[in-house]
């Protein structure tokens, strides 16, 4: 005689298939997180081989001597080094010549770029001085910029304008001359070295302004105390808009208190310090590169043009512009 199953036993085939099924599950998972895991460990073995055969490379490119490298670019013939093409990491100029990149060639055997040749042996120049900073008219600093963006080199390499106007960009400033509204009589100061030196001879006070002014972006300068001059001599260093009444943004190097920014000096002759203007950040530093001295403030968010800006007062004072 068939009899039906109990309660329990109904309820214990309930629970079997409950296992059945978390255990499937289960099961699924673990597998799929197995063929991920298979995955990455392959795509890891692949940068791995990747690795040994750029390192394999370059052992190769050492031991044939091939350090130099002869370059055509854009119709321009270059002879330089590897580790000088290289010498900026994570650039893209440094990934070219890393041997991780295969590079094409001229018929005469030299890698070829088509690029600006010109814009180029200004970058190689650099690349062997990097203290120094590349020197443009202010019309060609765009394409220029433009260059060094393709090579990855864009916050590498300064760009230094020469003369002309205009506002903006990243750029050194050269080019001093002494702002005429702003001379009290019978102070004499004498500009040299192309309008970079100038010297306060008289009892006064004088202003030197850069001649080029921004409005946007970020500039630098650097200058050289040469003279302190007399003992009550009082010396400013910052950025001004040229406009009267002047906004002033300024540090001073004596012992007065200051009326700008957080009191650095007093100023020793030899010191070197460095200016520096982020007119899209609203703030302006300046660093004392022998004390390592640091100070910054806020720029006004006025739209006005900053000029670089220094003023001499007593007899002796003496700057140099370096940058």
């Amino acid at each position: 005689m068939h009899q039906g199953i109990t309660p329990f036993e109904a309820a214990m085939q309930n629970v079997t298939v409950q296992v059945l099924d978390l255990l499937h599950n289960q099961t699924t998972q673990i597998t799929q997180r197995k063929d991920e895991l298979d995955k990455r460990e392959a795509t890891f073995r692949v940068a791995v081989a990747q690795f040994e055969k750029e390192k394999d490379q370059m052992a190769e490119l050492l031991q044939k001597g091939s350090d130099i490298v002869e370059l055509n670019v854009g119709g321009r013939h270059f002879t330089t080094s590897r580790s000088t093409l290289c010498s900026r990491p994570n650039s893209k100029l440094e990934a070219m010549f890393s041997g991780r990149w295969k590079m094409p060639e001229d018929k005469t055997g030299k890698i070829f770029l088509d690029r600006d040749g010109k814009h180029f042996k200004l970058i190689l120049e650099f690349l062997r001085n990097p203290d120094t900073s590349v020197k443009l008219p202010a019309h060609k600093t765009e394409s220029f910029r433009s260059e060094l963006e393709w090579y990855g080199l864009g916050d590498f390499i300064n760009i230094g304008a020469v003369g002309g106007g205009g506002a903006g960009g990243k750029a050194n400033l050269l080019g001093w001359t002494l702002d005429p509204e702003y001379n009290s009589n019978g102070v004499i100061l004498s500009l040299a070295d192309d309008n970079r030196r100038a010297t306060l001879t008289g009892v006064g006070a004088a202003e030197v302004l850069g001649t080029k002014g921004f409005q946007t972006g970020t500039s630098s300068f650097k200058i050289k105390i040469i003279k302190t001059g007399t003992k009550d001599s009082t010396t400013l260093i910052g950025f001004c808009t040229k406009e009267f009444p002047r906004t002033l943004l300024y540090w001073g190097g004596n012992d007065r208190p200051q009326h700008g920014g957080t009191k650095l000096g007093p100023w020793k002759e030899e010191d070197v310090l460095e200016v520096n203007l982020a007119l899209d950040s609203h703030y302006v530093s300046l660093k004392n590169t022998r004390s390592g001295e640091v100070s910054s403030m806020l720029v006004p968010p006025q739209g006005k043009e900053w000029f670089p800006y220094y003023q001499l007062s007593g007899s002796g004072c003496s700057i140099l512009l370096m940058e």
